[in-house]
């Protein structure tokens, strides 16, 4: 079953919102707009609609109508792979509509906001997590060369060592060629990565966006990014989402991951870091504009962060 659509409604004004759903939707519910996707009638659909004030109200809906767009011939550029969609936004109910107005009044907003779902649950290994898919082949490979006497023979695991792909044989951790064993031992402190000289940030490891994998440089200078976002679009979004609002209530320096008192190079290495865990070449495969909008976002939040450091 494919996952619902997710749509991004911005409004930098209250002005904006007022014309939203006094204007815009007809009925008090029914959307219509135009989307660069194709959508069934009867599909879900999420709308997510901006505040002024940085709240997301998250707003479930369904595909009434859909028809796609004749491109115009007379048209410089036309539109192609755009549809018409009506969608009836079940979710924007009156109660949605009274606290939009309570925070346009000036009420502070509600404790948890619409794009918090559930109480977080506990953090998982990396195989359970919806960030580290697991592979059933792979980890049945890696559990019997455990069970056949990797743990008699180097020791139990260590919390947390549940790594997202098998050691030695796995093109990610090149095996030691001077011990033989399967250990990623050159890895947490990359010396041989030029993007974490030795030492890392504040003479501590650095946190790779790759999961504690070997970098791109040490695979190769052509090997892509490794995507270990949400497959879900939803879960996704409200991801990146979240990241966008922490990093724009955060000290510049914090946005980095460093000191107030970090040098160029601790800089230079923290933008690098969190630019490669949100870049948009990550997103872009998934055609989300919304998606690839909040991961441009972000990227541009830390340019904007890296500069104002190290002047």
């Amino acid at each position: 079953m494919a996952s619902a659509r997710t749509l991004h409604v911005r409004c930098t004004t209250w002005e904006q919102v007022e014309v939203f759903h006094t204007r815009k939707l007809r009925r008090g519910k029914l959307l219509s707009m135009k989307v660069p996707f194709h959508s069934a009638p009867g599909s879900e659909v999420t709308l997510n609609l901006e505040l002024p004030n940085q709240v997301v109200i998250v707003i479930e809906g369904k595909v009434l109508k859909s028809s796609p767009v004749e491109p115009d011939p007379k048209a410089t550029k036309p539109e192609t792979g755009k549809t018409w969609l009506e969608v009836e936004l079940a979710g924007f109910t009156e109660e949605v509509i009274a606290r939009i107005r309570r925070m346009a009044a000036g009420d502070e907003p509600d404790p948890e906001p619409e794009i918090v779902s559930e109480e977080p649950a506990p953090p998982l290994a990396h195989g359970d997590d919806a960030f580290y898919p697991r592979d059933a082949a792979r980890d049945s490979a890696r559990d019997s060369a455990r069970d056949a006497g990797r743990d008699g023979a180097n020791g139990p695991a260590s919390p947390g060592r549940d790594l997202p792909f098998g050691d030695g044989d796995d093109a990610f951790y090149p095996r030691d060629a001077t011990t033989g064993g399967g250990k990623p031992s050159a890895l947490p402190n990359h010396a041989d990565d030029p993007f974490y000289p030795r030492g890392g940030v504040n003479g501590r490891a650095p946190q790779s966006p790759y999961g504690g994998l070997a970098s791109p440089a040490q695979r190769g200078g052509n090997a892509l990014l490794i995507d270990f976002l949400p497959a879900d679009e939803r879960v996704l979004f409200q991801h990146l989402t979240g990241e966008l609002r922490r990093l724009r209530s955060v000290a510049v320096h914090e946005v980095l991951g460093v000191d107030r008192d970090a040098d160029a190079d601790e800089i230079r290495r923290g933008w690098m870091d969190l630019v490669r865990r949100h870049h948009p070449d990550l997103v872009a495969r998934r055609n989300a504009p919304a998606i690839t909008h909040l991961a441009e976002e972000l990227t541009i939040l830390a340019n904007r962060a890296y500069d104002r450091l190290r002047v």
